[in-house]
């Protein structure tokens, strides 16, 4: 299963059911969150450095909506406790 989640309501805003980790169904994922988006403020994408996320198709797909990439380099920054 791919999700994203929005960081502040904690709600699901794009998903996509899948067997593997292929970008091209995170792709379909984020998608389905910027189809949804109801705002014209801008994003941050926060993300592991999975290679889904890291994908060119990916990371394109944010640019190209203007949505500012983010990604941790030992832990999760944006974890709640």
């Amino acid at each position: 299963m791919h999700l994203l989640t929005d960081a502040c309501s904690k709600k699901i805003v794009g998903y996509q059911l899948s067997d593997n980790l292929m970008s091209s169904t995170t792709v379909k994922a984020l998608e389905m969150a910027l189809i949804e988006k109801k705002t014209k403020n801008q994003f941050i994408h926060h993300s592991d450095r999975g290679l889904q996320y890291c994908n060119k198709e990916y990371t394109d797909l944010l640019k190209k909506n203007n949505i500012l990439i983010s990604m941790t380099q030992e832990y999760d920054h944006m974890k709640i406790q």
